[in-house]
């Protein structure tokens, strides 16, 4: 991502026990989960009655965004995705860089 963009990930989440969205570096480390926000639980997410979500990560949190990742300013890394006892397929969710302008609109 350069500098003024940010990954949309959108998709359906599964009946599941656990699951959660991190970010890791390229050496498979965690990013700074102690003073950012660099991972989201199910719990955390706001998932819609129809089990669908929206995820931005970004560098910067865009106004009235609840799931959302911090980037760290980073500008690649790896998204790893958890699910613990699925009850169902897991659909893979899509992706697109979008500008962070687009974002910030109200």
């Amino acid at each position: 991502l350069e500098s003024d963009e940010a990954l949309v990930v959108e998709g359906k989440m599964p009946n599941c026990t656990f699951a959660n969205l991190v970010l890791w570096n390229r050496f498979l480390q965690t990013l700074d989960y102690a003073h950012r926000t660099v991972s989201l639980n199910r719990k955390q997410m706001k998932i819609e009655e129809d089990g669908s979500y929206r995820i931005v990560l970004s560098p910067k949190r865009p106004p009235g965004e609840v799931n959302w990742i911090d980037t760290e300013g980073r500008n690649q890394g790896t998204m790893f995705w958890r699910f613990f006892l699925v009850e169902e397929n897991v659909a893979t969710p899509s992706a697109k860089v979008v500008k962070m302008d687009e974002l910030f609109q109200v």
